[in-house]
């Protein structure tokens, strides 16, 4: 009691409150809930004293009065503007314009205009009441109470306190953003807070939702949707049917309105029904294969280092293997694309091997950097390169005896490993045909060849004799 008559100056107030609150209680509960007028009479006096105490929390918490939120407002952070807030709104003739196109405000000059401008900006802070920071907004509520308090009990000390508040409130607008511009607030824009209202009034017309339901329940929009872990979440009301189309308007909804790519999760099966969306993995950054590799000898004359290849998102080393009964390897590709270059790799490995090189080049100019080298002929003309492949047949059935069953093991000592190259072996089958139909029209010509092996053609038929 001392404390009250303290707080409120004395002269009883004290008790007079308390006798109020002592009669409300009597009112409340002594119908002792019976019926008729009584009971009616206890229930809105039940009723009020709830909405009185819903308001007072409400008042003293920073709410809005009405109890549908303004703005995304919190406790210590201001909210953003909502999607209704013509104020804020950017005016149409803007919208998509390029930056040096859109209306600039004036720079302000003198102290007129400095005064006006910090004045009009006090205004403007105090139109968007309901974007204030619900302390901010608690606080301003509940000033009248200290206020007062302190013109009854202390005029003089709170009358400073008043001027000095003002002057410094005053000072703030001349120097900011409106006035000298020497401080500006940069707004806080999540991408909750750009996104969300626009998913949120979108997705409630396919979920048939009330407008005074409150987003905050239904629909949760993550600050930074670029995070990996960034989820939307959306509440499904368990009367909603739904069914396939429904199901693709609202992953339409998301798929245009909210930045990046999404996989939806529909869960209509628990307590709760839900959808979610997080984000689609990235993908994989493929690795990109060297414009140059250095020649790698494999040590191996039936593996050959053929260069870098891409397997399963990493860079390997190509290899091509060579040891089978009948060892031999093409290559395609379009015209220009490489063919040529490549079969200087199966010479040179060849050659590092110890083996003897043989090419058929019927474009005469493919492979001209191994002419002249050790170890490797080059044939250019129909008549060479049919005679170079009689031979390699021939010396290839030789190898083949030394290696059966029962072969005379000196023989095997014998053999010389050889590389037959041919570019173009589409072209040399056409031109060996010319050569064989008009050059020598159909006749049998016996070509000498190594040793007292021959190369014939019989009636388009080749055969092998000795």
């Amino acid at each position: 009691m001392d404390v009250i008559n303290f707080l409120t100056g004395g002269a009883g107030v004290g008790g007079v409150l308390l006798v109020v609150l002592l009669v409300l209680m009597i009112a409340v509960h002594g119908g002792g809930g019976g019926k008729g007028r009584s009971g009616d009479v206890n229930r809105r006096i039940e009723a009020g004293a709830a909405a009185l105490a819903a308001g007072v929390a409400r008042y003293v918490g920073g709410r809005d009065l009405a109890g549908v939120p303004r703005s995304e407002a919190t406790w210590w952070r201001a909210g953003a503007p909502g999607p209704d807030d013509r104020r804020t709104e950017t005016p149409v003739t803007a919208l998509g314009a390029p930056a040096a196109d859109r209306p600039v405000e004036k720079e302000r000059r003198g102290p007129l205009r400095v005064v006006g401008g910090g004045l009009a900006g006090l205004g403007r802070c105090l139109r968007v009441w309901h974007r204030w920071p619900r302390a901010a907004r608690s606080a301003v509520r509940l000033a009248p109470l200290p206020v007062a308090w302190g013109l009854w009990r202390a005029p003089d000390a709170a009358a400073v306190v008043l001027v000095v508040l003002a002057v410094l409130a005053v000072a703030a607008a001349l120097s900011g953003p409106s006035g000298l511009r020497w401080w500006t607030v940069t707004p806080v824009w999540s991408d909750g807070q750009v996104y969300g209202p626009g998913i949120w009034e979108a997705v409630r017309q396919v979920l048939r939702l009330e407008e005074t339901e409150l987003r905050a329940r239904w629909l949760a929009v993550p600050d930074d949707l670029a995070d990996g872990a960034a989820r939307i979440v959306l509440r499904l009301p368990v009367r909603w049917v739904g069914g396939p189309e429904g199901v693709a308007a609202i992953e339409r909804i998301i798929d245009a309105r909210a930045p990046g790519e999404w996989d939806a999760k529909w869960v209509r099966t628990d307590r709760e029904h839900y959808v979610q969306w997080t984000r689609k993995p990235a993908p994989k950054k493929r690795p990109v294969l060297p414009d140059f590799v250095p020649w790698k000898p494999s040590g191996d004359p039936y593996t050959l280092f053929f260069g870098k290849s891409i397997e399963a998102d990493e860079i390997v080393d190509a290899i091509i293997r060579t040891e089978t009964a009948t060892p031999h390897w093409g290559v395609a590709g379009d015209t220009g694309s490489g063919k040529s270059t490549v079969l200087y790799m199966p010479v040179v490995h060849g050659r590092q091997n110890g083996e003897l090189i043989d090419i058929l080049d019927t474009k005469r100019n493919s492979l001209r950097q191994a002419e002249g080298a050790s170890g490797v002929r080059i044939h250019k003309t129909v008549p060479e390169c049919i005679a170079a492949f009689g031979e390699f047949l021939v010396s290839m059935m030789a190898a083949e005896a030394a290696m059966e069953k029962g072969a005379d093991p000196a023989l095997k000592t014998k053999l010389i490993p050889r590389t037959l190259v041919i570019d173009e072996l589409p072209t040399l089958f056409k031109l060996a045909y010319c050569w064989w139909r008009y050059g020598l029209k159909g006749k049998v010509r016996r070509l000498s060849l190594t040793g007292s092996e021959s190369f014939s053609f019989r009636g388009g038929r080749r055969t092998i004799g000795s």
